[in-house]
């Protein structure tokens, strides 16, 4: 009965008291400042991954205006490369004629339907578990349209945010863990 009776004496005293308004006010902070912190961070790595996908486009039909004359061979297997060099982020690309029939794609493209486009630029926009950036363009040479396409999966978006999850984690339990010691 004694420990009960020091317990109720203890949790009775302005200090304690204190120590648990502290802990809770610094809860508070840290979830409110994590959520939005975590969803800055989102936003950030989602146009972090939407601008590789626009620059790579981008990379692609200089590859394909400099290779218009060259042989056809010459320009596919540039792109093979370009594919493999991006690998690592599941990095795939599609090419189109103006009919919308498929050119060249990369091996590990997934089955998506041919672009249908109202304007000049479609994306970057979420479709089938896939992260999508498509664009029209001409050839400067002969001046035929066509269309090309790249993305990646979403999984390696959603990795980098799961580490960034792991880590909001980490820093809030820390400072839960010492904020009763602070106060």
């Amino acid at each position: 009965m004694p420990f009960v009776q020091r317990l109720r004496e203890l949790t009775a005293t302005l200090r304690f008291q204190l120590v648990v308004w502290i802990t809770l006010i610094v809860f508070l902070m840290v979830v409110v400042t994590n959520v939005a912190v975590r969803e800055v961070e989102y936003r950030a790595l989602q146009n972090s991954y939407d601008q590789f996908l626009v620059e790579s486009l981008e990379d692609v039909n200089l590859s394909v205006a400099r290779l218009e004359a060259e042989s056809q061979r010459q320009l596919f297997d540039e792109l093979a490369d370009k594919v493999k060099i991006n690998k690592n982020r599941s990095w795939f690309l599609q090419l189109y004629d103006e009919k919308m029939m498929p050119i060249w794609t990369s091996e590990d493209s997934p089955r998506l339907a041919p672009p249908v486009f109202a304007g000049d630029v479609n994306g970057p926009f979420d479709e089938k578990k896939h992260r999508v950036y498509e664009k029209k363009f001409r050839k400067p040479i002969s001046g035929d349209v066509y269309y090309l396409r790249c993305g990646f999966l979403n999984i390696e978006l959603q990795e980098d945010i799961d580490v960034l999850n792991r880590s909001i984690l980490l820093a809030s339990i820390s400072i839960l863990l010492a904020a009763p010691i602070g106060a």
